[in-house]
């Protein structure tokens, strides 16, 4: 694109040079030195602009590029721009990661002594027309395994089709809570103890253009979007906040212990 600029300004700075130069030889005049320094003037004012804006377009992707590299540096994570299979297949297996999904930008990294994963993940919608690429951006936390549990916000069209349909919800004391967020859990005794007042609070803080998951192991704090590395650290702490509000007795527990229980129950 900076390339067809130049070229565009430079055709017209030439355009222009030529014109000044006719225009004064019709004209009569024996001296051709002022209409050249014109033009010399016209031509160089010219490309002096062009080079502006070339570098001036350029800038900011080149400083995005090298902030996020050195963001990612002090929050301690390492970056690999274009993931290998062994890896793009671990992000694919997080859950809300579409499975036929392209995984770019890979952010690899620890939060306390838990394993973490930040990532794009462009899956593509087909619409009957041409295909639209949807990037989603998900910072994953290695965690217990966990039931199966997704926290989504209740948008107004999930609300219409609740009202509509009249489905049973799953619902806890809080009624903002409630009327925000959408609760799916394999385990409602299980999304009961994770989503503590405290936890609910916390969620409540932010309710638009975000959603939680958990499953196959991983806590996951997902955003619409391709990442953006100037919110990562907001990201992060955000995702350590909720970690650090999950009680201990859940810290510990395993799918298996809850299979235990159930069939302990059932006996």
């Amino acid at each position: 694109m900076a390339r067809i600029v130049l070229i565009v300004l430079s055709l017209v700075a030439g355009f222009m040079f030529a014109a000044i130069i006719l225009v004064s030889l019709n004209s009569g005049r024996v001296n051709a030195r002022f209409p050249i320094i014109l033009g010399a003037i016209v031509l160089v004012a010219t490309l002096a602009v062009a080079s502006a804006v070339i570098r001036g377009g350029g800038q900011p992707r080149a400083r995005r590029r090298s902030s996020g590299e050195a963001n990612a540096e002090r929050l301690g994570l390492t970056l690999t721009k274009k993931p290998d299979a062994e890896l793009a297949s671990r992000c694919r297996l997080v859950p809300g990661s579409a499975r036929s999904g392209k995984v770019s930008g890979v952010y690899e990294g620890f939060v306390g002594d838990q394993e973490l994963l930040v990532f794009t993940n462009t899956y593509v919608v087909q619409t009957g027309h041409a295909p639209i690429s949807v990037p989603q951006t998900i910072y994953a936390l290695r965690i217990p395994e966990w039931p199966s549990t997704r926290v989504g916000v209740r948008t107004r069209s999930r609300r219409f089709l609740d009202r509509l349909m009249r489905r049973k919800r799953f619902e806890l004391e809080n009624p903002a809570f409630n009327d925000a967020f959408t609760v799916r859990s394999n385990d409602e005794a299980f999304a009961a103890t994770l989503l503590s007042p405290e936890v609910q609070e916390f969620l409540l803080d932010k309710t638009r253009g975000v959603s939680w998951r958990i499953g196959q192991g991983y806590l996951c704090l997902i955003y619409p979007g391709a990442l953006r590395p100037d919110r990562m650290e907001a990201s992060l702490r955000r995702l350590e906040g909720l970690w650090g509000l999950i009680p201990d007795e859940l810290k510990s527990w395993s799918a298996h212990v809850a299979s235990d229980s159930s069939v302990d129950e059932q006996g």
